[in-house]
C-alpha cells in the first residue's frame, strides 16, 4: 500500500511539474507573438525544457533510407499517437523513446496553440540527414496559408535536433527590393501523363541572385539558441525572410500553423489538389 500512495504522489508530482512547464512555455510564446510587428517580423522564445526531456530529443535517431514528414492537419488528438509512430519510423532503435519524445512534442504543439489562442492548426514534422541542399540558402518569406488575411498570421518554426532556421532582418527599402527580384522567380511545373502536377522545380538562378542580395546588403543573419523556437509573420509585406540552415547533421524540424478548424480544412483542402 505505502508503494502505490508513493507511486500515486510522484504521478502527480509529475503532472504539477508539467502543467507548469507548460504554462511557462505559453508565457514565453505569448510574449514573443506580442513583439511582432513591422519592426520585429520574427521574435525567439525558450521552449522550457528540462535537462531528461533534452535527452530525449538527442536520442532519437534518423535513419537515412526511412525519411518521410509527417503532417497533421488539425487533429490535435491524435498527436500524440501518430507522432509515436513517426517516431519509430525513422529508426527501429527509437522504440525504446518514441512515446516519451511524442509527449514531449505533443505538449509544445499544445502548448504552442494554446498561446496562440488558436483552435488548433497544422503540424509537420520533417527529418533530414547531413546535405549540400542549403548550402546556398533559399531566402524565402511565407504567404498566407488561409483567409482572411485582414487578421494577422504567423508560423512557429521549432528544431527539435540540428542546426537552426535562419532569419534575416531587412529595412523597408531592403525587403522592397528583395520582393521585386523575388517575383522574376520562375518555377517549372512537371506534371505527369494525365496533367496533374507531380512538383515545381525550383529557379536556382533566382535563389542565388537573392543570396547575393542578401550577402551584398550586409544584413544580420540571426538564429535560434538551442532548444529556443521562432514565431515569424507570414503573408504580410513585412513577412519574415528566412530559409533552412546548411545542414551538417542529422535534423528533425516542427513547424506549428495556428488556425481554426475551418482555416486548417481550408489549407488543406487547397494543398490536396497538388
Amino acid at each position: 500500500m505505502k508503494k502505490i500512495r508513493l507511486f500515486l504522489s510522484l504521478c502527480a508530482i509529475l503532472s504539477i511539474n508539467q502543467a507548469h512547464s507548460q504554462d511557462i512555455l505559453m508565457t514565453n510564446a505569448q510574449s514573443a507573438i506580442n513583439n511582432l510587428g513591422p519592426d520585429n517580423p520574427f521574435a525567439f522564445y525558450d521552449l522550457n525544457l528540462s535537462d531528461n526531456e533534452i535527452k530525449t530529443l538527442e536520442k532519437i535517431i534518423i535513419n537515412p533510407l526511412t525519411l518521410k514528414n509527417y503532417e497533421n492537419y488539425g487533429n490535435i488528438d491524435k498527436l500524440e499517437v501518430e507522432v509515436s509512430e513517426f517516431i519509430k519510423s525513422l529508426s527501429e532503435e527509437n522504440e525504446i523513446i518514441a512515446s516519451e519524445a511524442s509527449q514531449l512534442i505533443t505538449k509544445l504543439v499544445k502548448g504552442l496553440v494554446q498561446a496562440s489562442g488558436e483552435e488548433t492548426a497544422w503540424v509537420a514534422l520533417r527529418p533530414s540527414i547531413p546535405n549540400p541542399a542549403f548550402d546556398l540558402p533559399r531566402w524565402h518569406h511565407d504567404g498566407y496559408y488561409y483567409g482572411p488575411r485582414e487578421i494577422r498570421q504567423y508560423k512557429f518554426a521549432l528544431v527539435l535536433k540540428g542546426p537552426s532556421t535562419l532569419f534575416c532582418k531587412l529595412s523597408p527599402d531592403e525587403k522592397n527590393a528583395f520582393d521585386i527580384l523575388k517575383k522574376k522567380e520562375i518555377q517549372k511545373i512537371v506534371q505527369d501523363k494525365s496533367g496533374k502536377i507531380i512538383k515545381f522545380e525550383e529557379d536556382i538562378s533566382n535563389r542565388q541572385a537573392l543570396a547575393t542580395m542578401i550577402s551584398d546588403f550586409q544584413a544580420p543573419i540571426t538564429i535560434a539558441k538551442p532548444y529556443q523556437g521562432a514565431v515569424f509573420v507570414v503573408g504580410e509585406t513585412h513577412s519574415a525572410i528566412h530559409s533552412e540552415p546548411p545542414i551538417s547533421e542529422n535534423r528533425l524540424f516542427l513547424s506549428i500553423l495556428p488556425g481554426s478548424k475551418s482555416q486548417i480544412d481550408e489549407l488543406r483542402l487547397r494543398w490536396e489538389k497538388f
